[in-house]
């Protein structure tokens, strides 16, 4: 299986779907990090592939403590999202129509 799907367990969403994520590689093993704190948002995948995939999903948890950077990106990207743009600032989406007359 490619893909991990990870739902809400406290009410009042539970069963909602909080997360998708999908592997370019067949999941062996999930681990959800813990530190001194507790759980974390941290998730690591051991795949069919030589390097283990690391996702984090702040609805979780926060970022462990030896990785706490994770906490400044999600914020400007919160940041960033809210603003006129967003992450997309900077890009070009093109039709099917555009694709095809670039000969992509």
């Amino acid at each position: 299986q490619k893909l991990l799907k990870i739902w809400e367990r406290d009410a009042p969403h539970c069963g909602r779907t909080l997360t998708n994520i999908e592997s370019p590689c067949q999941i062996n093993g999930v681990l959800p990090v813990k530190d001194s704190r507790g759980d974390s948002g941290l998730i690591m995948l051991a795949c069919e592939q030589s390097r283990v995939q690391t996702y984090f999903v702040p609805q979780l948890g926060p970022a462990p403590k030896w990785c706490s950077f994770l906490e400044g990106i999600t914020e400007e990207l919160e940041e960033t999202a809210g603003t006129a743009g967003g992450v997309f600032e900077d890009f070009k989406f093109v039709t099917q129509q555009e694709v095809d007359e670039l000969g992509a």
